[in-house]
């Protein structure tokens, strides 16, 4: 992946060896700076930062409105001499919790000088964990997963249910939200549920809207990206529905 950008008196090209990132994982690139002017470069604010956007402040260039999560300064070279270039070596480390590419908004690279800033979106994507818990709606019980969203709780995944007769009380939309640390698994389901008003004589459906929240250890579930404990997880999807259905 790569960015090019010309300011009066000089060039930048940031490149990484990846095109695309995933939550948690090493982010590795470099930023190649040349001076094109006829005097001496200032390198003491050259940097590169990690930061997170709506894809309508980055497309109108509000650079102020760019949320930093994480940033790297040069520290060896302080200058650079006219027509002299400097390759600025940096490394990042996804968090585990770093916001993902989406419709609307997306992490990107604030790169530059200074306040003279250009920026490069990243394609970051959800951990593999994640993605797993998600399968299993898909594999066990037939949900399809939709649109992703950074949200408070984390990373939300819209999941539909089967279009199954599924009697007097049913889902009929769920919105799953993940967040991991190094010690904590945040997982928030949020179900809209059609059910039968018990306050009338007939058969009127109700909606409804429940939020379950788990807290959860980690290891207890994964061995790094993989599922330790599939049956305790489905055990927990049913529980949660079964739950969400009262």
């Amino acid at each position: 992946m790569k960015a090019v950008k010309v300011f009066e008196n000089f060039e930048l090209e940031l490149s990484t060896i990846e095109d695309q990132f995933v939550q948690g994982k090493m982010v590795k690139g470099a930023l190649l700076i040349t001076n094109k002017g006829k005097a001496p470069l200032d390198l003491t604010n050259l940097k590169v930062a990690l930061s997170f956007s709506a894809l309508s402040d980055a497309h109108a260039n509000q650079l102020d409105k760019f949320t930093i999560l994480e940033e790297k300064k040069e520290e060896e070279v302080k200058e650079l001499g006219v027509g002299e270039k400097h390759r600025f070596s940096f490394l990042f480390r996804l968090p585990l919790d770093c916001p993902v590419a989406e419709k609307s908004a997306s992490p990107f690279f604030l790169f530059g000088i200074g306040e003279q800033l250009s920026h490069l979106q990243l394609d970051v994507q959800m951990n593999a964990r994640l993605k797993e818990f998600i399968r299993l709606f898909e594999t066990f019980f037939r949900y399809k997963s939709g649109a992703v969203k950074n949200k408070k709780e984390g990373v939300e995944v819209k999941l539909t249910p089967p279009n199954l007769n599924q009697g007097m009380g049913h889902v009929d939309a769920l919105h799953c939200a993940q967040r991991f640390s190094a010690t904590e698994w945040l997982l928030t389901l949020h179900f809209s549920v059609k059910k039968i008003d018990p306050t009338v004589g007939s058969l009127k459906f109700i909606k409804e809207k429940k939020k379950i929240v788990h807290k959860l250890n980690p290891q207890n579930y994964f061995d790094g990206d993989f599922i330790l404990d599939q049956d305790g997880l489905k055990a927990l999807i049913e529980a949660s529905i079964k739950d969400a259905l009262k």
